[in-house]
């Protein structure tokens, strides 16, 4: 009966009219539709208890491989647990197998659906869940059997938010991989927690208290791919305490993913980008650090897939991105103007320059002090402004077009056998990192001064090593 029920839904949202209207607006509009489609309950577990650890499984067109993740489950050592699967519409025997195994485990709920995605049905399932902890496991991997067991019993003697274990292995090519962490840290180590966001951002591996979950009310995005950034990333960032067991196998079948190896479209980078900015209006009250820390996760991420997008996609990008990232100076040319030469170049691709970053700080800093900044990139060296001070920031190639009517300083950062003694000697000063380097030039009767290369923390928060 049931069952019919969630066909005749499927039936309605097939058939229903829609009105000429462009591509993007009916697959916006269809996707809407069908995220307001509560998933059925099918089959209601029967446990009495409370359980320590409620396991998640959204499951869509895994037949092959769902029986092995569902033995896995279901025989695991912790006994006192429930098993919430929500069935995305899959058209393969999905959800007879679900109903299988619901018909002889008890601790087995069912949800079923139209097909809304993995986000969808793993925030249909976070509603209706009962455990202490809460664990999220993919219907084509498994888990050993004290798997649970092991991390429940690390995070519930503790009370740690977060319970995250460090060994996987993957399937498919068989490796057995080792993600080093490190030992449990307090919340404002966040080299810590960023090592664990750059190796291990996605929801299976961990478990999360349930308070800690209803507290920050985190929930999973509607992506297509990388859904659960929006759920790990402020988790990890804002949890008390973690707590990391690495004697606890969760095995990953890796190769058969094609959705997950396939290179991001353009679509998909901004669906990933609309995410982020999810994340830090979650993140808002924290300290400058934390964001920062997500958005060199966001940088990376962009610097990772942008060179695998067509030339017009990157075209449509740079915009897109720019908007978000690059920082414009509204310059009051009437009036004195210092002009920062900023060896970066004036694409996307200064997102991921050390100089860009430099620079950016260094305008930013004579603004909040009065000057009127302007910061010209690499293609706009010869450009010439009202500027009376011009601030060259030495990388791979020089500025080969000084107006010798202004004061033109250089700043030497790295590069020193590049620069001749010539070069130097057109400048009025020259700042320069290195302390011995100063005492160099100035022996050579050039006015040089220390100035320190710098990061700014608002910025960045240098990642530890080992």
């Amino acid at each position: 009966m049931k069952k019919s029920k969630n066909k005749h839904v499927k039936k309605n949202l097939k058939n229903k009219k829609i009105k000429q209207v462009s591509p993007k607006v009916m697959e916006s509009s269809l996707l809407a539709e069908k995220l307001t489609i509560k998933p059925q309950l099918l089959v209601q577990n029967k446990i009495s208890y409370t359980p320590k650890v409620s396991i998640i499984i959204p499951v869509y067109n895994v037949a092959e491989y769902l029986r092995q993740c569902l033995d896995s489950i279901i025989h695991q050592t912790l006994k006192e647990i429930e098993i919430i699967c929500v069935n995305d519409g899959s058209t393969d025997n999905s959800l007879d197998i679900l109903q299988e195994y619901a018909s002889h485990d008890s601790r087995i709920s069912i949800y079923s659906s139209v097909h809304v995605g993995t986000g969808k049905c793993r925030n249909c399932a976070l509603e209706v869940v009962k455990g202490e902890y809460i664990g999220f496991v993919d219907p084509d991997d498994w888990v050993e059997e004290e798997y649970f067991e092991k991390l429940y019993n690390a995070g519930s003697s503790v009370s740690s938010d977060i319970v995250f274990q460090t060994k996987r292995i993957e399937i498919n090519p068989e490796i057995n991989r080792q993600v080093v962490i490190g030992t449990d840290s307090a919340k404002k180590d966040l080299a810590y927690r960023f090592n664990i966001i750059q190796q291990s951002a996605h929801l299976w591996s961990k478990i999360f208290r349930k308070n800690f979950i209803d507290k920050f009310k985190l929930r999973n995005a509607y992506t297509k791919r990388s859904q659960d950034l929006l759920f790990t990333i402020p988790a990890i960032l804002l949890a008390d305490k973690i707590v990391c067991v690495e004697n606890a196998k969760y095995f990953y079948r890796k190769g058969h993913k094609s959705v997950c190896q396939a290179a991001y479209t353009e679509k998909e980078i901004r669906d990933i980008s609309d995410v982020y900015q999810q994340i830090y209006s979650i993140l808002d009250q924290e300290n400058p650090n934390v964001k920062s820390l997500v958005q060199l996760k966001e940088n990376l991420f962009y610097k990772r897939n942008f060179p695998q997008l067509t030339k017009s996609e990157q075209h449509n990008l740079r915009s897109f991105i720019g908007k978000k990232y690059f920082t414009d100076f509204v310059t009051d040319e009437t009036k004195p103007v210092i002009c920062i030469k900023n060896p970066a170049p004036n694409t996307v691709d200064k997102l991921w320059w050390g100089d860009y970053w430099l620079g950016l700080d260094l305008a930013i800093a004579l603004k909040n002090i009065g000057y009127e900044v302007r910061v010209d990139y690499k293609e706009e060296f010869s450009n010439r402004g009202k500027e009376i001070i011009t601030i060259v920031i030495r990388g791979l190639h020089p500025c080969n077009d000084l107006d010798k009517s202004k004061i033109n300083v250089l700043y030497l950062i790295s590069c020193w056998d590049k620069v001749s003694t010539a070069e130097l000697k057109n400048y009025d000063f020259i700042l320069v990192c290195s302390l011995s380097k100063k005492k160099e030039l100035q022996r050579k009767g050039l006015k040089a001064y220390y100035f320190p290369q710098f990061t700014n923390p608002a910025r960045f928060f240098p990642v530890k090593d080992n």
